[in-house]
């Protein structure tokens, strides 16, 4: 019934995807170009990288409000880096955007994970300092004059697409395999459904925190510089607004906003939906601010249909126990994510707590 019910939204979200293209080229004929799609792609593939890290921050039952900011400032290291080698090391750059992305990643888990501070106001704090301390470096001045190899990655084709999409892809495809045919994907699921039940079987919540947080940063690592090579200009708007773009792509999708339940594919659809849409009203001529507000109702609606989505699952699951059929403890991650993970300091119950890994349980369709 659970695969039924994905396999339902994700046409219906293909559909819209498509409704939405067909839309647009009735409004401007150019939209279905070659080139169109290919800019938009090229667009697309730098939030589309980093909601891959946000849908797996959200599966936890976490939220990441400082990605903007975090991005931001790779940008402005990639930028002033850039100017520093005239252009040159390019892969020395990216990889100097990935290691500050994993770093200021890696912090966010450890102060969620550790010290137990909701994360909300972990990524609210650290959004405002990371940003804070860039613009003081920098003196709020627009980054501009970047020149040689750097600017030239981003315009790298592969056939009619820049290469950006086809990292955008190939980041998709691992962060695919890992959450869905995996041990680390189902514990990641199983700590946001019930951080409680996955504890009592031996995931540490803590190590599985970090690990997204880290992953999110690894990823803003990784489109921070591609998009500095690709707009050349880097100014104090960079980021704003990135994390709203992300969430409302990854719980459109169908990732919970209570946590274990994620759809990577669904949160590619959903960048899709923002990206077809932002690019039809940039072609309608429509204002800025237009933008800013349809990206909002995209949001508000994703959230609505979330909620009633965890309703329904609320209800779902009182008439489980109501019939016998409940998890209770933690039965059901037990039964389905690892096995092996028992309570060992406990000699009298040993054998009794001792879990054998399926490796079956959480999946994409459950």
């Amino acid at each position: 019934m659970k695969i039924l019910k994905y396999k339902l939204r994700e046409t219906i979200l293909v559909a819209v995807v498509v409704a939405i293209a067909l839309a647009a080229s009735f409004a401007n004929e150019n939209f279905l170009t070659l080139n169109n799609l290919s800019n938009i792609f090229h667009t697309m593939s730098t939030p589309g990288i980093m909601a891959i890290g946000m849908t797996l921050i959200i599966a936890t039952g976490n939220i990441d409000i400082s990605i903007g900011a975090l991005f931001y400032t790779i940008c402005v290291i990639s930028a002033k880096l850039c100017i520093a080698f005239n252009g040159e090391y390019g892969l020395l750059i990216m990889l100097v955007g990935i290691v500050v992305g994993t770093l200021i990643g890696f912090i966010n888990g450890i102060l969620v994970a550790k010290l137990r501070i909701p994360a909300i106001v972990v990524t609210l704090a650290t959004m405002n300092a990371i940003r804070g301390i860039t613009l003081v470096i920098i003196d709020g001045a627009i980054i501009t004059g970047l020149t040689g190899k750097f600017v030239k990655i981003a315009a790298i084709k592969l056939g009619p697409l820049f290469i950006s999409p086809f990292i955008w892809l190939i980041l998709f495809g691992l962060a695919y395999i890992m959450l869905y045919h995996t041990t680390v994907g189902r514990k990641i699921l199983a700590v946001g459904d019930n951080p409680v039940a996955a504890a009592r079987v031996g995931i540490s919540n803590e190590r599985i925190y970090i690990l997204v947080f880290t992953i999110a940063g690894f990823l803003a690592g990784i489109a921070g510089p591609l998009y500095t090579s690709k707009i050349g200009t880097i100014n104090t708007v960079v980021g704003l607004g990135y994390e709203m773009k992300l969430i409302a792509a990854a719980v459109i999708g169908g990732t919970a906003f209570s946590g274990g339940t994620a759809s990577l594919f669904g949160t590619f659809c959903g960048i899709a939906i923002v990206g077809f849409t932002e690019n039809m009203l940039v072609m309608m001529q429509v204002p800025t601010y237009w933008q800013q507000t349809t990206t909002g109702a995209i949001l508000l609606v994703a959230v609505v249909s979330s909620a009633f989505q965890f309703r329904l699952t609320i209800k779902a699951s009182d008439s489980n126990k109501n019939n016998g059929n409940g998890i209770g403890n933690g039965n059901g991650i037990r039964n389905g994510v690892c096995n092996g993970i028992g309570n060992d300091n406990d000699n009298n119950n040993k054998d009794k707590d001792k879990i054998e890994c399926t490796g079956k349980g959480v999946s994409e369709s459950d």
